[in-house]
């Protein structure tokens, strides 16, 4: 360390936290050597850091997302279920039934059955 614009040089104390205290360990001379106070700084407090805990199920996510998507699932199918089915019923019944489709009566079954009669008839 090198600090410059001091007036009063003099020498530097090295401190190091052992259990959770501060404690002197040793000395920066102006002339830049260091003299250790005992032992010096020691690697005994170094401990590695625990493993993280594993990851638990987060159960709130089943409330938080899994609800509100039920609800928004279920109201589109709803909404499109009733929705063909107004539509359906506003147009009228399917083609191929023998009922009036906008006014007019679907006589092409009609007639082709009639063909079918005097055909048969013709060959009795």
């Amino acid at each position: 360390v090198k600090f410059s614009g001091n007036d009063r040089p003099n020498a530097l104390s090295v401190k190091q936290v052992l259990q959770g205290k501060e404690v002197d360990v040793g000395l920066v001379h102006p002339n830049g050597t260091i003299s250790w106070i005992g032992n010096g700084t020691t690697n005994a407090f170094w401990a590695e850091e625990p493993e993280d805990p594993p990851v638990k199920f987060q159960y709130w996510l089943v409330f938080q997302i899994g609800i509100p998507a039920m609800i928004c699932c279920c109201t589109v199918v709803a909404g499109v279920h009733f929705g063909l089915k107004h539509v359906r019923e506003k147009s009228g019944p399917k083609k191929g039934n023998e009922q009036k489709q906008f006014g007019f009566e679907d006589t092409s079954n009609q007639e082709s059955n009639k063909e079918v009669e005097q055909a048969e008839a013709a060959t009795v």
